[in-house]
């Protein structure tokens, strides 16, 4: 519909990106190819303040057929340390395969919460894709009680609008992975 009436989509990937959907970007597996693509975090995995935002040829082509210059030159663009860490980052994905990591991890994550948790008496909803997660209580106060007592137990969650989110690292090993649904079951009990 977008192409159909000649506009652009934007998509915002600074979670989403570089690996956390399993794939190089978030709107890769649902089939979407936005014109923009706005990244941060990841691109150098926080190791320096750097954000992009990655055009569509199409763009590029427009800039260039454009009869004014593009104006695209600010006092902290391209800082070579920022961009740096952002090249050693990303040899490291690729070294590494964290983007394949992070797909199999993920999909591994995804089975084990609807496995365990979806169904459960006390819980509306269990979604995510990837490695972004959110386990949403039938109560929404109980988001911010199981947040707490799993922050309690070691794991880190956030509880946003009434869910418990999980955004685990691309890193997150196998073992890892297992102590992070059994917290999510422990404290879900504690909770009951």
């Amino acid at each position: 519909m977008l192409r159909r009436h000649d506009m652009l989509l934007v998509a915002d990937q600074v979670i989403c990106g570089f690996g956390r959907l399993g794939r190089r970007f978030g709107s890769q597996p649902f089939g979407i190819a936005p014109d923009l693509i706005t990244v941060a975090k990841r691109l150098t995995s926080g190791y320096a303040p750097l954000a992009a935002c990655l055009v569509s040829a199409t763009i590029v082509d427009a800039l260039r057929d454009a009869s004014a210059p593009f104006s695209h030159g600010y006092t902290y663009s391209g800082h070579p340390v920022a961009a740096a860490a952002a090249l050693a980052n990303l040899s490291i994905f690729a070294r590494e395969g964290l983007v394949e990591r992070a797909d199999r991890t993920g999909q591994r994550l995804q089975r084990e919460l609807r496995a365990r948790f979806a169904g459960h008496p006390r819980l509306r909803d269990v979604r995510g894709v990837g490695l972004i997660a959110a386990l949403e209580p039938r109560d929404p106060e109980d988001a911010k009680r199981w947040h707490a007592l799993l922050l309690a137990d070691g794991v880190i969650t956030r509880a946003v609008a009434g869910a418990v989110a999980l955004s685990p690292p691309l890193t997150l090993a196998e073992d890892e992975l297992d102590e992070l649904v059994a917290a999510l079951q422990r404290a879900l009990e504690k909770l009951a």
